[in-house]
């Protein structure tokens, strides 16, 4: 460059040509040729418009076997949307405390599944997504009825379904064939089967056949969620309103008093019977446990254990008829997010009936809160444990 510097600064000819002028003939094609790697106007716009941005998502589904399913699902997200980067943020359980540390570091994700919606119900930390479900048109009738009035709190909308456990009676088929008993019912529309058939099940399973004062098989493992057991005796924790405390009601006195007498006849294990006959927290996969009322999502832990022989039967019933537990998962937008309408894309993706019952079965072991995505669900249990219900 310093070459050409000293050459256009004098004047003077070689050979009748002016040397300015042959060094502009010698400097046009390269001006010309930066000229053109230089960005127009339109340009800097579409390099604008495809500047890739990144969005974390706190999983909290993070255990193997629910990873790939997550994982080709955002594959699938970023292939429709290169614009956006999607970074999974896995944590197994309790992952309370690693949520609850970003928040305070003033870094939290941008979306959470499955949403940790009861600890910040009245703390402001979720997204209220009903003015971008109505400015999108986003259509909500797939969900069930009472799922979608779930996702809703004081008028806020704090999340998208995306899966949802009930509890059931799981039951040894053989522990009852050799106590003489039939099968309890798949329906819940049978009146016979109420909590003191249950009871008198568990009675005839529980086996103590050296004396010892120990079982050596047991007619049950408990009763499942304690306030969902209340229920079904017409107790309710609290008023409508929430400001009066009902745990004095003649009905969950009535339901207390009951459950206490399933412990005191020994019909289920007590801690110390767990330790010592190694039954571990959940008892019925070890085969010494006739009946387990649990999520549904346990069929995960049972279905590779091919000596034991177990069906799925409907809940028994109080005298305020049947109760199951509702428990809902869901996808939520961290209110300060300095990505959410990044985020709300994501959220739609997910939700769309192709995506949506995967990431339940396959991504977080539970059932689709769709009509659609139940019959999915169903099918794909049968294909994996065809004798169970």
């Amino acid at each position: 460059m310093r070459m050409f510097g000293r050459g256009v600064s004098r004047s003077g000819s070689r050979g009748g040509q002016p040397r300015s002028g042959f060094l502009l003939l010698l400097l046009l094609p390269t001006l010309l040729g930066l000229a053109s790697c230089l960005p127009g106007p339109h340009q800097s716009v579409r390099a604008a418009q495809t500047q890739v941005k990144k969005i974390v998502i706190f999983t909290g589904a993070a255990e193997e076997t629910q990873l790939p399913e997550q994982e080709k699902i955002r594959q699938e997200f970023e292939k429709k949307h290169p614009e956006i980067k999607v970074q999974y943020l896995p944590v197994v359980w309790p992952w309370v405390p690693k949520f609850n540390t970003l928040l305070a570091a003033g870094s939290p994700p941008d979306a959470v599944v499955p949403g940790l919606t009861l600890d910040y119900l009245d703390q402001g930390v979720w997204l209220d997504l009903d003015p971008l479900i109505a400015r999108d048109h986003v259509d909500t009738s797939k969900y069930f009825e009472a799922v979608w009035k779930e996702t809703s709190w004081k008028g806020i909308r704090y999340g998208m379904p995306v899966g949802i456990y009930t509890d059931a009676v799981f039951y040894n088929k053989d522990l009852l064939d050799q106590a003489g008993l039939p099968e309890p019912p798949h329906s819940y529309d049978d009146p016979s089967w109420t909590w003191d058939k249950y009871v008198n099940y568990a009675k005839k399973i529980t086996k103590d056949t050296n004396g010892d004062g120990t079982p050596e098989i047991w007619g049950m493992d408990g009763v499942g969620n304690t306030l969902v057991f209340l229920r079904s005796f017409g107790a309710e924790q609290f008023s409508a309103d929430l400001r009066t405390a009902l745990f004095d009601s003649p009905q969950m006195k009535t339901g207390f008093e009951y459950l206490q007498s399933l412990y005191r006849n020994g019909l289920t294990p007590t801690y110390q019977q767990r330790v010592t006959q190694a039954l571990g927290g959940v008892g019925f996969p070890t085969g010494k446990v006739g009946m387990l009322i649990d999520f549904t999502s346990r069929y995960r832990n049972l279905i590779d254990l091919p000596r034991l022989n177990w069906d799925l039967a409907a809940k028994p019933r109080g005298p305020a008829g049947p109760k199951v537990l509702l428990y809902l998962d869901t996808i939520n937008i961290v209110a300060s997010s300095p990505n959410k309408e990044l985020a709300w894309e994501w959220v739609k993706f997910i939700s769309q009936p192709d995506v949506l019952p995967r990431l339940s079965i396959r991504g977080l072991r539970a059932i689709p809160p769709t009509a659609e995505g139940v019959t999915m669900w169903v099918k794909e249990m049968a294909e994996i444990r065809r004798d169970v219900d």
